[in-house]
C-alpha cells in the first residue's frame, strides 16, 4: 500500500521485510522515519487531511494515530476482534473509520480515540472503507459483494448499491473527489461506477488488469489501477477506455496520483517506490521526451515500460 501526505511532500509505503510504515522524502528520496511500534503487519496508512496525522491499521486488530512530523504514537484504537483491512479519514480530520476481516466497520473520535459507532451492515470480510471526501458519508465494501454507502454520524445506511444475489468480491472501492460518484471493483475486473447521490449504477466496464485499488485524478477525469500483474494503468473515467501503461514489473503494484495530479506513484510488493509524471497519453510522453531533448530511441523494456508499441 502507497499513499501521498495532502501537500505531496511525502509518501509511505509498507516495508516489505519488516511490514512496518516508511515515510519518505518524496523530492530526495530520502527515508524520514519508520512507525516502528506496531504488535503485527501494518496493512494500511492513510494522512489526516491536514497532514499532521497518519492512521495505520494493522493485523493485530488494532488501529493508531502517529504525529505525522515526529512518528510519536498519539493513539492506539482497540475494538475490532480480527485483523484489520482498512482505515480512512473524515474530511474534517475529527473522526476515521476502520474495518476488519470479521465483517466489523468502527468509527472513532480521532481525538480521543473514543469509539463513536459500530456499523454491522456486513457479514463477510470487509475489504475496503473510504470516507466520502466533502460529507459523513461511508462507502464499505466486502468480500460477499455488499457494498453501501451509510452515514458516519447516525450509522444508518443510505444505498446498498448491489442486489441481493450479486456475490462477486469487491476489490477495489473510492469516490470521486466532489463525492458525487463512487467506483467499485470486483474480482472479475469489471469496475461498476454509482451515482452516490440517487444510488444508481451509471456505468460498467472492464479493466485489463485485476488490481486491489483505483486512484481517481484531481478531476476526476482518469482513473489509475494498480494490478496484480506488475502493471498500473490509465483508464478514462467515462468511457472505460485504457490510455496508459506503466510497465514496472514486480507482481502486485498499488498506484496513487499525487494531490495535484501532476505525478503518479507506484509502489511494489517487493517494496519499490516509483514516481513518474504524469503522462495522459504516449503522445503526450513523446513530447515530454521531445521537449526535454531526448533523443534516443527507448529501448524495448521503455517502451514497454510506458505502453507504447514495441
Amino acid at each position: 500500500m502507497v499513499s501521498w501526505s495532502p501537500s505531496g511532500e511525502q509518501i509511505a509505503n509498507i516495508s516489505y521485510e519488516n511490514k512496518l510504515p516508511n515515510i519518505w522524502n518524496a523530492s530526495s528520496g530520502e527515508k524520514e522515519m519508520t512507525l516502528d511500534d506496531h504488535g503485527d503487519i501494518t496493512e494500511t496508512t492513510t494522512w489526516s487531511p491536514a497532514g499532521d496525522r497518519i492512521l495505520t491499521t494493522c493485523y493485530d486488530t488494532n488501529a493508531r494515530i502517529w504525529n505525522a512530523y515526529t512518528g510519536e504514537k498519539l493513539l492506539t484504537l482497540s475494538g475490532h476482534q480480527t485483523a484489520l483491512e482498512d482505515g480512512s479519514w473524515s474530511p474534517d480530520g475529527n473522526f476515521v473509520v476502520t474495518a476488519d476481516k470479521g465483517g466489523k466497520v468502527i468509527v472513532w473520535d480521532s481525538i480521543t480515540g473514543k469509539e463513536q459507532l459500530k456499523f454491522t451492515g456486513h457479514d463477510g470480510k470487509v475489504l475496503h472503507v473510504r470516507w466520502s471526501p466533502t460529507d459523513s458519508r461511508i462507502l464499505s465494501c466486502d468480500e460477499n459483494g455488499r457494498a453501501y454507502i451509510w452515514d458516519g454520524i447516525s450509522g444508518n445506511v443510505i444505498f446498498e448499491l448491489f442486489p441481493d444475489d450479486f456475490r462477486v468480491s469487491l476489490y477495489a472501492a473510492e469516490w470521486t473527489h466532489d463525492s458525487k460518484r463512487v467506483m467499485l471493483q470486483s474480482t472479475d475486473r469489471i469496475v461498476y461506477v454509482f451515482d452516490a447521490v440517487k444510488g444508481e449504477k451509471i456505468r460498467e466496464y472492464t479493466f485489463n488488469s485485476f488490481g486491489y485499488d483505483i486512484s481517481s485524478s484531481p478531476d476526476d477525469n482518469r482513473l489509475l489501477n494498480g494490478g496484480v500483474d506488475g502493471t498500473a494503468r490509465v483508464y478514462h473515467a467515462g468511457s472505460g477506455e485504457e490510455i496508459l501503461v506503466y510497465n514496472v514489473g514486480g507482481g502486485l503494484v498499488n498506484a496513487k496520483y499525487s494531490p495535484d495530479g501532476k505525478q503518479v506513484l507506484i509502489g511494489t510488493y517487493a517494496g519499490d517506490l516509483m514516481i513518474f509524471p504524469t503522462w495522459q497519453s504516449p503522445q503526450e510522453l513523446i513530447d515530454y521526451a521531445k521537449e526535454h531533448k531526448i533523443f534516443r530511441q527507448l529501448t524495448p523494456e521503455e517502451r514497454q515500460r510506458f505502453g507504447l508499441p514495441l
